[in-house]
């Protein structure tokens, strides 16, 4: 599965230079594969427990966010807000909507995943989320309208990392340009 992203991210950036000593590698990041979506009361659509060879851990999410179900949670509430043009009164709906999508999508299918330790969320690792003949997860709740792309700034980055990012971007385009417009996309407030 990672190969298969692999290669429609270094198609995305044939030409580009690579960026770093991360080559085309994922640098930082360590495989697991056959891990599992487990139903906890603390999942939401981007933030979820998935169990792996017996431990179970939380990850989240890479480069995406989705609408928060905490309302304290100021930077992810202005980051959708703004995204999908909505107001905080369409975010709670919202922030249901993808933590059911999650669990209903994720339950049951064996996941490979990308992990990288992150310092900010120690309770928590950093994952790209891959799932066979489907791909990248993120990019499937990106398709709905149930997260946004959230890149994180500056840092280096392989070409690999660079070509992943691009394509969610590519796919957020895609999903805000969509009549009719899906989950959040839709939500967009007339000017």
């Amino acid at each position: 599965i990672v190969e298969s992203e692999g290669r429609r991210a270094r198609k995305l950036i044939e030409g580009l230079p690579s960026k770093g000593s991360g080559g085309m590698g994922l640098d930082n990041f360590e495989e697991v594969s056959g891990a599992k979506f487990v139903p906890d009361p603390g999942n939401s659509g981007d933030r979820f427990k998935v169990e792996h060879d017996g431990k179970q851990f939380f990850v989240r999410l890479a480069w995406v966010v989705c609408p928060p179900a905490d309302p304290n949670d100021s930077r992810a509430l202005k980051h959708v807000m703004a995204k999908f043009g909505c107001d905080a009164s369409d975010v709670t709906s919202l922030a249901l909507a993808a933590k059911e999508f999650t669990a209903l999508y994720l339950e049951g299918h064996p996941l490979q995943l990308l992990l990288r330790q992150s310092k900010k969320h120690e309770d928590t690792i950093s994952a790209l989320v891959f799932l066979e003949d489907i791909g990248l997860f993120q990019g499937v709740l990106i398709d709905h309208g149930l997260a946004v792309v959230d890149a994180p700034a500056g840092g280096t980055r392989g070409a690999l990392e660079t070509g992943f990012l691009g394509s969610l971007q590519d796919r957020e385009t895609t999903a805000r340009a969509q009549k009719p417009a899906p989950g959040g996309w839709a939500l967009k407030t007339a000017p």
